[in-house]
């Protein structure tokens, strides 16, 4: 009998261990939608299943579409994985792969987000200490907050997920600073 309980317990422990590990999502659930960023609405993410489009939309009606290739993963590594861009349909772990060839030297910049919620309006994505969230919702349903502010230090803290000498949020800004600049043709 008392044999029995342990094989009981262990069996409760294992399958309660199982239910601790994080949800993966589906691609499925990201396709089709329009992410809007919550602190600026006229910036939104597209996902087909190999690339996600970063948009940004210009005050003159124009919008400017930047794609990067990425695949789900069930792992936060960072293995740069083309061959899995668009084979894999379920995960934890969005990778986002930026190839550059500065000066002729070709670069490949690697960002992981962790999947943190994901509704049919909402998404959530954790990078480092970066939080940011995305609704599928019309621009003018957005909810509107402030924006974030990301300390250094706590993304020099991970460099596991920000891969290169520039923080996502840099990155972000100096995508938006050129993206203005062609819209509007100033330098």
């Amino acid at each position: 009998m008392k044999k029995r309980i342990e094989i009981i317990t262990v069996l409760i422990l294992l399958v309660g261990l199982q239910s601790l590990q994080a949800q993966e999502y589906q691609m499925k659930d990201l396709l089709s939608k329009q992410w809007r960023l919550d602190f600026n609405p006229s910036v939104y993410y597209t996902f087909t299943t190999d690339s996600v489009t970063f948009h940004v939309e210009g005050r003159d009606n124009r919008t400017l579409d930047i794609p990067l290739l990425y695949c789900l993963s069930a792992t936060n590594d960072s293995v740069y994985e083309k061959a899995k861009v668009g084979k894999i349909r379920s995960g934890k772990y969005i990778k986002t792969f930026q190839e550059v060839c500065p000066k002729g030297k070709k670069e490949v910049f690697i960002t992981v987000y962790t999947i943190k919620e994901l509704t049919d309006t909402k998404l959530v994505l954790v990078n480092g200490s970066e939080e940011r969230t995305y609704y599928n919702l019309p621009i003018d349903q957005v909810p509107k907050v402030d924006r974030p502010h990301s300390s250094p230090k706590k993304i020099a803290a991970n460099p596991k997920t920000v891969l290169s000498p520039k923080s996502q949020e840099e990155r972000e800004k100096e995508l938006i600073r050129r993206v203005e600049e062609q819209l509007t043709g100033k330098k």
